[in-house]
């Protein structure tokens, strides 16, 4: 056994990504340079982020979790999201949630059903095998309330329609090793009501017969991330007829247009 204080740095897989410093590190090398990152890379220790992109007329909202982190209360950054939605009034929307591995799903639920309504145009919702959890349920609440108007872009989620996720962790007596159990059911294909440990039972989520199937593919391969490349805002050009984003736009600040 080994004391938590001890350990050094660590970071969840997801955020090994990018080549940005983990608080703490050091004297470690990097698969790719820090300089010249695509959006979705940047800024790694921000779990929540709002930039303008002018070239697709529309705002981007990163999620890399659904619940408040260190610094970080995700009810402020929700309502400044809806502020400067009304605002600026972007013709789209990009959510990014290629990287949000969860959280407490209901301090996000009402803003994602109700953000795909708040532009008149597209709302593009990235997904990928790093989408769990929370993050699943965030990208099936878009769909469902937003309907034709939102458009899956990605890879598959990380997760099955049907799945068990909350829970907690459990430590043995003569060991004190500590397991995780999940004891929350959710089943986005056909509905679990009535049926052992159904969050549907629990509170009403009603996300369900919703598909999460990429609309416009564009998985994170090993090819374009080693390029710096961002098949996601690629495939959204694509589609929209306009030249793909910059690498990394500046913040919004308040009062300016994307």
């Amino acid at each position: 056994m080994v004391a938590t204080a001890s350990l050094a740095p660590t970071a969840r897989k997801e955020r090994l990504w990018s080549p940005e410093p983990i608080p703490g590190e050091h004297d470690w090398a990097t698969a790719i340079a820090g300089d010249h990152l695509p959006l979705y890379l940047s800024d790694a220790n921000k779990p929540f982020r709002l930039l303008p992109l002018p070239e697709f007329s529309a705002l981007y909202v990163q999620f890399r979790s659904n619940e408040d982190e260190e610094g970080f209360p995700i009810a402020s950054f929700l309502k400044s999201v809806l502020d400067k939605i009304a605002g600026v009034r972007p013709a789209h929307l990009v959510i990014d949630l290629r990287f949000d591995t969860g959280g407490n799903l209901l301090t996000s639920l009402g803003f994602m059903r109700q953000v795909a309504e708040s532009v008149r145009g597209k709302t593009f919702v990235l997904v990928s095998p790093y989408t769990f959890s929370a993050g699943i349920i965030s990208a099936a609440a878009i769909k469902k309330s937003g309907g034709e108007n939102v458009v899956i872009v990605g890879a598959e989620v990380g997760d099955r329609p049907h799945f068990w996720s909350e829970g907690d962790l459990i430590e043995l007596p003569n060991s004190h090793y500590s397991f995780r159990f999940t004891d929350g059911q959710f089943n986005l294909q056909d509905g679990c009501t009535g049926e052992p440990g159904c969050m549907d039972d629990r509170y009403p989520i009603d996300v369900n017969l919703v598909s999460l199937e990429p609309t416009l593919p564009a998985p994170l391969t090993t090819a374009a991330y080693f390029a710096k490349r961002d098949p996601a805002l690629e495939a959204i050009a694509q589609f929209l007829h306009c030249p793909a984003p910059m690498s990394n736009p500046p913040a919004l600040v308040p009062g300016t247009k994307p």
